[in-house]
């Protein structure tokens, strides 16, 4: 019997070649667009999947409050792993790490050779051996429990071990010494293999905690301070099988309050994060790689369904609308004895026929898809073909096709075989059903041009929004360590050429995804007043550089400590001043300290203007690692930008020659804060032309039905004295209003969701009705041109052809 179906099911398909190539062409896009997104959220899905009782694992995470802000925070206080680790139950491993980064290592030369030296290493945390508990890993060489027990030693993965001493014995390199930033020096004391699982915990050097305590490492952090928390120290934690994270936060909280001490400049609320959600959260971050995004993986599974629908529609509407040119083998079918069970039957067995050479197709296109999206796949994504890719596959045909094939297969077994022999009309290509699926899909195709085109609008607004300072002729570069005083003989020498208009040093630039802030407090007339001000460290030149408007008082004067502050108007206006110069000689204050305010500058933002403004103070040049260089602005400025650059480098050679010199044009840093919208937009882009396309396949397919079912009534209008455009008109008007009502029904959700997205950002353009009005209208371009292209060749047609063949 399967076979009687699979075989009438191919010689039906190969008869009707044309209609079989349509919807073989939208079902290969449909299946192909699912089948590399299944990959791909699978990718993401599998992070951190392999690690024993993974639900049961947390990392202990900051939110701290500040004037009603919310400030998350991946790390905690230094002193609080111990203190959970001797003072609270509930665990059954609390382990906690430091990471370092941009460090540099040395191998002391063996027998002869010279020492190696590798810079601008990362990858590294100095931990304890529960965290080998925690995250267990196959050991080459070495013990899990004994290798980080003592201070100043280290364990590197193997292909840091290779990397770092050239070994084909493995169990050589225990034993030697590595040292870290010219001053720490580490013996090896294990080795173990690099993971072959999707994790964040990419960590290829793994160095006792206890050498913090005996190096030069105990000044970077405060190791007793529980009022600083630094995202470089985490705390995870493997929770009992009995003990929920609600109770163990609720303890968090009692021993916050007992180790606080009275120091309480903000409120700190410690909580659990899961680690199934530590690679979504972009709130806490990961370690290495950059978060996945929920909100994208949920779009593309919408946009496969999408997809996925649209191609079946079109063989939906295909089908029943081809019923009447099947009516013949379906009435004799049922006159010799033929159930509606079996005739159904025949129709799905047609679909999913059709949908596993769609799936042969797209076994062949994935590859090529996959190399034109390159851009758009996850870090680390590999396309491997194992066999639970052609579970899903098959899977995917089964669904898609039962489904496309189920309704076409109820609709046209239920005709009477009398009415089929004679070939009586159907009425097929009047359904409302079908008509309404039409509609469906130009619903869709109106949406995602809409979206697409208002998504590059915004995002051409966010790029050339007036953000309060000049972005165009200013790059930046970090220097290394200062303790020599070098950066003020580059700074010097910098200063001298002339294509360079303005030098600063200082923190981070006036927009940034750097935050530095601090608590003050204002005694006015009446109250005092706290705010949570954000900082930015410069010296006098800053404002030159980047164009900031001094509105009263005076600018900074140069200073390596914070003495003196310029405040911005949002600050200005949150401490109950109505003009700038109100606000000169009052003094804000920190911890005890008092520091004047000197000036008051105009409005800037300081991040993405998804944000709005903050308010903001330009303190003294506390940090001065960072240059910011302004160019002259000449006519050909481009060039001369160039040539500066090129000194520059010469410069910097001779200042630091043992360093790369790095640099970033201003605008393009703040260019690729909005590199995911941009991605956004492009995928945005190509969906709507696989939406447009696959609808445009189904509308054909109905124009070249409708003009074959009414070819004799075209050859007798044309008789009778119509002209070519009235045919033309008459035939095309009926699918043309299908589009129409689609375009009217898909505005109002397209200015829901549009609305919505645009909430995100502070400043955004304003929704016009035109902003509907001509994607609306390039998708009636589109369905004109292809229905006029099928209705036009039959409209030309010798109308006694027609006649006479009837």
């Amino acid at each position: 019997m399967l076979k009687n179906y699979l075989v009438t099911a191919w010689r039906n398909l190969w008869k009707h070649k044309l209609f079989t190539i349509i919807n073989l062409l939208g079902l290969t896009v449909s299946i192909c667009v699912s089948f590399v997104v299944f990959q791909i959220v699978k990718h993401e899905l599998s992070y951190d999947k392999h690690h024993a009782d993974v639900d049961r694992i947390y990392r202990v995470v900051t939110k701290s409050y500040i004037l009603g802000e919310e400030y998350p925070n991946p790390g905690v206080p230094i002193p609080l792993a111990e203190v959970v680790k001797n003072n609270m139950t509930g665990f059954e491993e609390a382990v906690g790490f430091f990471r370092i980064h941009d460090y540099q290592v040395r191998m002391p030369g063996i027998r002869g050779n010279e020492a190696k030296v590798l810079k601008h290493q990362n990858g590294v945390i100095l931990t304890d051996p529960g965290y080998f508990r925690l995250f267990k890993h196959h050991w080459l060489v070495g013990d899990p429990e004994s290798a980080l027990k003592d201070p100043f030693k280290v364990v590197l993965t193997e292909s840091k071990a290779r990397n770092y001493f050239n070994l084909n014995d493995l169990s050589e390199a225990v034993g030697r010494e590595i040292v870290y930033q010219d001053s720490i020096q580490l013996v090896v004391s294990g080795i173990v293999k690099d993971s072959d699982k999707l994790t964040d915990f990419d960590f290829k050097e793994f160095i006792s905690v206890s050498t913090v305590y005996g190096s030069g490492l105990k000044y970077k952090w405060y190791l007793d301070r529980w009022d600083n928390v630094d995202s470089d120290f985490q705390l995870m934690v493997k929770l009992d099988k009995s003990t929920s994270p609600t109770s163990i936060e609720k303890q968090l909280r009692v021993l916050r309050h007992t180790y606080q001490q009275g120091y309480e400049p903000e409120e700190q609320v410690h909580e659990l994060q899961p680690l199934s959600d530590l690679h979504f959260n972009p709130q806490y971050g990961a370690f290495i790689r950059p978060v996945a995004s929920r909100s994208t993986l949920l779009g593309l599974i919408a946009i496969a369904i999408f997809l996925v629908v649209l191609g079946s529609i079109n063989y939906v509407n295909l089908t029943t609308a081809r019923g009447n040119q099947r009516a013949s083998e379906i009435g004799i079918r049922k006159t010799l004895g033929g159930s509606r069970y079996s005739i159904a039957a025949q129709f799905i067995a047609e679909s999913i026929l059709l949908c596993i050479t769609a799936a042969l197709c797209t076994v062949l296109i994935t590859p090529t898809i996959l190399r034109l999206f390159h851009d758009f796949l996850p870090l680390g994504f590999t396309y491997r073909w194992e066999l639970y890719l052609l579970l899903f596959l098959l899977a995917l045909c089964l669904v898609i096709g039962f489904i496309s094939g189920t309704y076409p297969g109820l609709v046209l077994s239920r005709f009477r075989p009398i009415s089929m022999v004679q070939k009586s009309q159907a009425q097929a290509s009047r359904s409302i059903f079908r008509m309404s699926l039409t509609v469906v899909q130009f619903v869709v195709a109106t949406f995602f041009i809409a979206s697409t085109w208002m998504v590059v609008l915004q995002l051409r607004y966010a790029l050339n929004h007036e953000m309060g300072f000049d972005k165009v002729g200013i790059i930046t570069f970090f220097i290394p360590n200062d303790e020599q005083g070098h950066g003020n003989l580059l700074q010097q020498k910098l200063e001298s050429l002339p294509e360079i208009k303005s030098v600063s040093r200082g923190g981070s630039s006036p927009a940034s995804t750097s935050v530095q802030s601090r608590s003050f407090g204002h005694s006015g007339k009446q109250e005092t007043r706290e705010a949570n001000l954000m900082l930015k460290y410069g010296d006098e030149h800053y404002l030159d550089v980047y164009g900031l408007q001094l509105l009263a008082g005076r600018n900074i004067t140069n200073s390596d400590t914070i003495r003196e502050l310029l405040i911005n108007e949002t600050f200005l206006q949150q401490l109950g001043f109505d003009y700038p110069d109100q606000a000169v000689g009052e003094s804000l204050s920190s911890e005890g300290v008092q520091y004047p305010i000197v000036g008051v500058v105009a409005d800037f933002n300081t991040r993405p203007i998804r944000s709005g403004i903050s308010a903001t103070a330009i303190t003294n040049a506390l940090i001065n690692t960072n240059f910011h260089i302004r160019f002259e602005a000449l006519s050909n400025h481009k060039n001369s930008w160039s040539m500066a650059i090129d000194k520059m480098k010469v410069i910097w050679d001779q200042v630091y020659p043992d360093e790369p010199f790095s640099y970033e044009f201003y605008d393009q840093r703040i260019a690729s804060w909005y590199q995911r919208d941009k991605r956004t937009a492009e995928l945005l882009s190509w969906v709507t032309g696989v939406t447009i396309f696959i609808s445009c396949l189904g509308l054909l397919g109905l124009a070249i039905l409708i003009t074959t079912e009414r070819t004799k009534e075209i050859g007798i209008r044309k008789v009778l004295g119509a002209s070519v455009t009235n045919v033309v008109m008459n035939l095309a008007s009926g699918l043309l209003k299908l589009v129409l009502i689609a375009a009217v029904i898909a505005m109002p959700i397209i200015w829901i969701f549009i609305s919505r997205w645009l909430e995100n950002f502070a400043y955004s353009i304003q929704i016009g009705w035109w902003m509907f009005a001509l994607p609306a209208l390039l998708v009636l371009i589109i369905a004109f041109i292809t229905v006029i292209a099928q209705v036009f060749m039959v409209a030309l047609a010798n109308p006694v052809d027609a006649i006479r063949n009837e």
